[in-house]
């Protein structure tokens, strides 16, 4: 978004601007600025914002493809997912501060790893009591490679992903699963 507010010193580019509950600029709040665009965010439970977009910097500090924000916009540096590529397609948020991510993406651990649905702990590593579910296209032609596009919260810690695959663990679910907590 491109601001000229010269009165509170924010002119230019920014990537996270807040407005009032009446849709107006809110000029009590500190405007972000990062050398890419945020696509996706979304609040979590203490406040905090899961990001992502194509950023390597914002706020003045280094993050990934999948960065964490605190309630006042501000970079939370404690947070590292290591997703250097990629896109993001939903976010659940978890009371405990986990989220579950999708999308199609890859980290620097393992570069060669495309993921598609992931929990990230509080730090931003891999939960290891997750287990990250296998999505495959199977014989779909016309898409060029599995993606999981959205996320729905269910009953008793369930969600529904949906998106462009075929087979789920092996099993045929065409472009639509429930998961449990455990994956």
């Amino acid at each position: 978004h491109i601001l000229s507010d010269a009165v509170r010193g924010f002119e230019g580019l920014y990537n996270l601007i807040w407005f009032s509950n009446t849709g107006y600029l809110d000029t009590t709040r500190i405007h972000r600025k990062g050398n890419g665009v945020v696509y996706r965010f979304k609040e979590l439970p203490n406040g905090q914002f899961i990001c992502s977009g194509t950023c390597t910097q914002f706020d003045g500090h280094a993050v990934d493809r999948i960065f964490r924000v605190h309630a006042d916009g501000s970079t939370d540096t404690t947070f590292h997912t290591g997703v250097y590529t990629g896109i993001v397609g939903g976010y659940i948020p978890l009371d405990d501060g986990r989220v579950y991510v999708s999308g199609r993406f890859r980290r620097s651990a393992a570069p060669t790893d495309t993921l598609l649905l992931v929990r990230f702990m509080l730090d931003g590593t891999l939960d290891p009591s997750f287990s990250i579910p296998n999505f495959s296209l199977g014989a779909l032609p016309s898409h060029p490679s599995a993606v999981v596009s959205f996320l729905y919260p269910w009953d008793d810690g369930k969600f529904i992903a949906t998106g462009q695959f075929q087979y789920v663990n092996g099993v045929p679910r065409r472009g639509i699963c429930m998961l449990d907590s455990t994956g």
